[in-house]
């Protein structure tokens, strides 16, 4: 079987860790000639059973995307877009993964060590588990970003 990453989801959340996956996204999608959909989640909780995904209603762009997006677009990808979810992070991640047909999530990392890992969990952990057929990159900081919290 062909790999082939007709579309890739770039989980960016504004931190460093997601821009340090910048690289790795755009040399993916040069070498297939992918879509990237770089995506946001705003972290909405109303009350139980509001947890499900969608589209955040009365955003228009977002600073931090459009960046992603123009950066993307100056390696000559051209088939870019940004899209604004909300609901939780890590579900609507994988829900957008799913809605949108992706073949590749690309996420960031925080380097957190055992007992921070354990107590915290990771967005990036969560995805991976709850996106089975769906290859996850997840890209780790360099060493000089580690978080020692």
């Amino acid at each position: 079987e062909v790999l082939i990453y007709d579309r890739i989801l770039w989980a960016h959340d504004g931190s460093p860790q997601a821009v340090s996956a910048f690289p790795h996204v755009a040399a993916i999608a040069k070498a297939f000639g992918s879509q990237v959909i770089v995506c946001s989640v705003i972290e909405v909780d109303d009350g139980v059973g509001s947890t499900e995904t969608r589209p955040a209603e009365g955003v228009v762009g977002n600073e931090v995307l459009a960046l992603a997006a123009a950066g993307l677009r100056s390696e000559g990808i051209q088939d870019v877009r940004t899209l604004v979810m909300q609901g939780v992070a890590e579900r609507a991640v994988s829900d957008t993964a799913r809605m949108e047909d992706v073949q590749l999530i690309v996420v960031g990392t925080r380097a957190r060590g055992g007992v921070a890992r354990a107590i915290v969990g990771s967005v990036s952990d969560a995805v991976t588990r709850s996106t089975p057929g769906i290859p996850v990159l997840v890209v780790h900081p360099d060493d000089d970003e580690t978080d020692d919290n």
